[in-house]
C-alpha cells in the first residue's frame, strides 16, 4: 500500500553551526517576537534560488529550486534538475496546488493545504512550542549577501531535534533553516543562494489553470479532523489518546482511501516535531531504507521540512500500525508501548 505525499510530512534535522565574523546588524527584536514574526507575518514578494542538501548516514541528496513568492498564499517552485532545466514545479494560486510534472507532461492538481482550518489553534501550537523547546538568539549573520538575525531552538527533552532560524532583518522570510539531533548521522539543510524582494511578481506565474497535457485530481487535499469527527465520518470507533509520551498532543487526524481501503493519519505534535501514525486494514511499505521517508517539501519560512524519520510497524488483531518521527528508537518506542494499550 503506497503513501501519499503529504502524510509523511516530517520535521527537518539540524547541524550545529561554524561561521566566520558575525555580520554587520541592527539590534534585533525579542526573541521570541522575531520567530513569531517568523512564521506568521505576511511576507512580501520575492523570487530566489534555494539549495536543498539531505544527508542520511553515508548518503546526500541535493537538489536546487528556483523560488517564487506574492502575499499572502501564492508560491511556485521550480525544481531544477543538474543541467538546470525543471523537472517538476509546484504552484499555488492560494486555492487550488498544482504538481507539474514536466517529463510526463502531467499535471496532478488539488486544494492548497492552508485553506483548510486545522483543529489545534495557532496561539496552543506556539504554546506547545514555547513549553518544549527554549528559544535563544545567537548573533548575527550573513545568507545570500543579506543581514540575517540568527535563532536556535533547543529541545528541553533529550533526543528531540535542534533547530537554526536564519532571519531576514529587513523582510523576516526565513534565508536558511538547518535541524539536527545530537549523534544523528542524518541531516538537512535548506539555504537560499539568491534573495530578491519585488514589489510584483507577474500573476501568470502562479495561474494554475495554464498547463499542457493531462490534468488529474490528485486526491490528496488535506482534512483535519476531530477524533469525533473521524469516528462521525468514518463510522469506526477509535480509542487514540489525546496525549503521548514525551509531551506530544493530539493535533489532527485524516482519512482517505487507497485502493479501497480507508487509511487513518493521526498526528500528533510538541509544536515543533511531529508524529504520525498511520492506522491500515493491509501492511505498508515505504520506499526508500527502512528508516529513511523522503516526503514532501516546505521551504524556508516553514518549521516543518521534509527529512528522515524512523519508522515503527505492529500489527494489533487484523490493524496494522505504521509509526514515522524523527525521533531515536528509545523516545519512539514508549510512544509506540502507549498506542499499543488502545
Amino acid at each position: 500500500m503506497g503513501i501519499s505525499r503529504r502524510t509523511l510530512a516530517l520535521s527537518l534535522l539540524l547541524v550545529p553551526l561554524a561561521r566566520a565574523a558575525p555580520f554587520k546588524s541592527s539590534p534585533p527584536p525579542e526573541a521570541s517576537e522575531l520567530l513569531r514574526s517568523a512564521l506568521e507575518d505576511v511576507k512580501p514578494a520575492y523570487q530566489g534560488k534555494i539549495m536543498i542538501t539531505r544527508w542520511f548516514g553515508k548518503q546526500t541528496r541535493a537538489e536546487e529550486v528556483a523560488v517564487y513568492h506574492s502575499a499572502p498564499q501564492r508560491f511556485r517552485w521550480e525544481f531544477l534538475i543538474p543541467s538546470g532545466s525543471i523537472g517538476r514545479v509546484v504552484v499555488s494560486d492560494g486555492s487550488r496546488e498544482q504538481l507539474r510534472l514536466a517529463s510526463k507532461n502531467k499535471t496532478l492538481q488539488g486544494s492548497a493545504p492552508k485553506i483548510y482550518p486545522k483543529v489545534m489553534s495557532i496561539e496552543s501550537e506556539r504554546e506547545l512550542l514555547l513549553k518544549n523547546y527554549r528559544i535563544h538568539y545567537l548573533g548575527a549573520d550573513e545568507v545570500a549577501g543579506r543581514a540575517v538575525w540568527v535563532l536556535e531552538l533547543e529541545p528541553a527533552r533529550s533526543g528531540k531535534p535542534h533547530q537554526r532560524l536564519w532571519i531576514d532583518q529587513e523582510t523576516r522570510v526565513i534565508l536558511e533553516n538547518k535541524r539536527f539531533r545530537s549523534g544523528a548521522h542524518s541531516a538537512t539543510l535548506s539555504r537560499f543562494t539568491r534573495f530578491e524582494p519585488k514589489k510584483d511578481i507577474p500573476d501568470d506565474l502562479f495561474n494554475c489553470a495554464a498547463s499542457s497535457g493531462t490534468i488529474d485530481a490528485h486526491g490528496l487535499d488535506p482534512d483535519f479532523f476531530s477524533l469525533e469527527e473521524m469516528e462521525q465520518s468514518t463510522g469506526k470507533a477509535s480509542k487514540y489518546p489525546r496525549e503521548l509520551p514525551g509531551d506530544f498532543t493530539f493535533e489532527s487526524a485524516d482519512f482517505f482511501e487507497v485502493k479501497n481501503q480507508t487509511v487513518w493519519h493521526i498526528r500528533y505534535t510538541d509544536g515543533l516535531t511531529t508524529v504520525s501514525l498511520f492506522d491500515t486494514p493491509r501492511p505498508v511499505r515505504l520506499s526508500g531504507t527502512a528508516n529513511d521517508s523522503s516526503a514532501s517539501l516546505s521551504l524556508p519560512g516553514s518549521l516543518h521540512l521534509s527529512s528522515s524519520g524512523r519508522i515503527l510497524h505492529w500489527k494489533q488483531k487484523k490493524t496494522y500500525y505504521t509509526l514515522v518521527a524523527d525521533l531515536p528508537r528509545e523516545l519512539l518506542e514508549p510512544i509506540a508501548a502507549r498506542l499499543k494499550r488502545f
